[in-house]
Order: C-alpha cells, then structure tokens, then sequence
C-alpha cells in the first residue's frame, strides 16, 4: 500500500482482543463517497416519485445528510428497496372504479345527432292520464327528473301526477310494480295495437 495514498488511520479490535492499525486508502474513499452519491440520488428519486410537496433536490440533500450507506452493496439493495416500496404504493394508490347514479352510460345516455337541440314542446304539453301506457325513454339533455337508466325502454303506466311529473308504475321482475317519478321529457306514449 502506498504511504501517499492513505488517509487517517484507524484501530479496530478484532474477536480475540487484539487491534490493528487500518489504514483506509484514497481510492476506497473515492469508492465509499461514490456509493454514497447513488445512494442519495435513489432517494431524491423516490422522494419524487412519491410526490412528497417540496422535495427540491436540495432540501433532500440537507435532509438525507445524516444517513449514510455501509457499502456499495448495501446502497443497491436499499435503492432496490425503495423502488418496490415505490412500486407497492403506486398500486395501492390507484383509482377506485366510481359506482356513481350515472355509470355505464356512455351509450344509453348519448341523443343521436339529428335529436340534439330544444325539446319539442309538444312533448312537454301532452295531458297523461292515469291508467296511459308510456314508455320510459331518458332523454340526457334534461337532469332534472331523470329515471334512473335501468328504466330506460321500460313500458308502465301512469298512476298519478306529482308537481310536474309522473309517477309511473313499472313492473321489473318484481310482484309489487316500482313507482318510477319522472318527468315528461323522459317518457312517450306507446301507441295500442289493435
């Protein structure tokens, strides 16, 4: 070993009690400062991976000025490490699908081109009776008194008025009819067969 290029010596105590003078050259110096620098940058890479709020590079330099790695083997695994932690909190912070009122309804509730625009106010000014058969048609231009979609193309019959709307009896697979509220822009009258 080179006198010239050693730096600070150091005694360690080996198992049997005895020490020894180690003397730590430039260049695994070099080496350790190396690995240290890995380390640092795997971890500014985490930190902003992770999205954390002012994780410049500089705060987290000062941040991780403490820590420091045993050696080059142990900075991989723990940059290693910190990439699947990254990873597994990725997956875990992925969007929950929404069940909302109006899901699924990308064609159901879509008008065809020639049907977009104002609603013809004849439909709006029909009298329904009770006891007219109608069918449930959702029109998506008007929220307002909207039938949830699994009515839609459904046949019932008007039971009653409430306010400006309908309240119509349809029966879905049930013995009791569902009482579906809904205005006039959402429904038609079906024309009888004789």
């Amino acid at each position: 070993m080179n006198p010239a290029s050693s730096v600070n010596p150091a005694t360690l105590a080996t198992s049997d009690g005895a020490t020894l003078d180690v003397r730590i050259s430039t260049s695994l110096y070099s080496e350790l400062n190396t690995s240290y620098d890995a380390f640092r940058e795997s971890r500014i890479a985490v930190s902003s991976a992770l999205g954390r709020v002012g994780c410049s590079p500089d705060i987290t330099k000062k941040m991780l000025g403490n820590s420091y790695p045993l050696s080059l083997g142990a900075s991989r695994n723990k940059y290693i490490q910190n990439l699947r932690s990254v990873a597994q909190l990725r997956e875990s912070q992925t969007l929950k699908r929404s069940h909302g009122y109006r899901n699924r309804n990308r064609t159901i509730l879509r008008r065809k081109p020639r049907d977009r625009g104002k609603i013809a106010l004849g439909r709006l000014l029909i009298n329904y009776q009770p006891g007219q058969m109608v069918r449930i048609l959702v029109n998506p231009a008007v929220q307002k008194g909207m039938p949830h979609r699994r009515y839609h193309g459904r046949v019932g019959a008007i039971a009653e008025k409430r306010g400006r709307a309908y309240v119509i009896e349809v029966r879905s697979g049930v013995k009791v009819p569902r009482q579906i509220i809904a205005r006039p822009e959402h429904f038609e009258l079906v024309e009888e067969t004789a």
